[in-house]
């Protein structure tokens, strides 16, 4: 990130005692990311430079996040591709791990000097988010015919275990 041009800090390591606050915070650190997002003003969603298959994009669209990823999303693939289609986040193409710093500081340079680009992408992320609440119930409703056998206590297509049942 030298040649970035941003001044950063890992979140792990001790804060810097006196100065400017750094550009970029790189949050290394395992339960925080939730309460970081609303501080952020983009958030690149990690693991998706690498072929790890990215990370879960919806927690910061929750709460309004610009945010940008990287080509490898396969482990939220459905969820990537309906945030492009709403134009809610930014993809950025394959690149190698070593050589993506400069395209992704490009990126970022982009969007911190676009505001009207970012307010869209924060709109965009929380009315897809929205639209999409309640997706447990209106299932749980597609399923209840399927479900329903007249013995309300056991669920037709449904195999009930118990503990005595493994040790018998």
């Amino acid at each position: 990130m030298a040649s970035s041009g941003f001044s950063w800090t890992r979140r792990s390591q001790n804060p810097t005692p006196v100065g400017e606050p750094p550009d970029l915070v790189l949050v290394d650190t395992i339960g925080e990311l939730p309460g970081a997002y609303p501080l952020a003003s983009i958030v690149f969603v990690g693991g998706s430079i690498p072929k790890h298959g990215g990370h879960n994009i919806l927690e910061p669209a929750a709460v309004g996040c610009p945010i940008v990823t990287g080509a490898n999303t396969q482990n939220f693939a459905s969820i990537v591709n309906a945030f492009l289609e709403a134009e809610a986040i930014i993809q950025l193409p394959p690149l190698d791990m070593w050589d993506g710093e400069d395209d992704l500081a490009f990126v970022l340079r982009d969007l911190l000097n676009d505001p009207q680009r970012r307010a869209t992408l924060k709109r965009n992320a929380k009315e897809l988010v929205a639209e999409n609440l309640g997706a447990t119930e209106r299932t749980m409703k597609l399923l209840a015919p399927f479900l329903n056998s007249g013995d309300s206590t056991k669920p037709a297509g449904l195999i009930i275990a118990t503990e005595s049942a493994h040790s018998a």
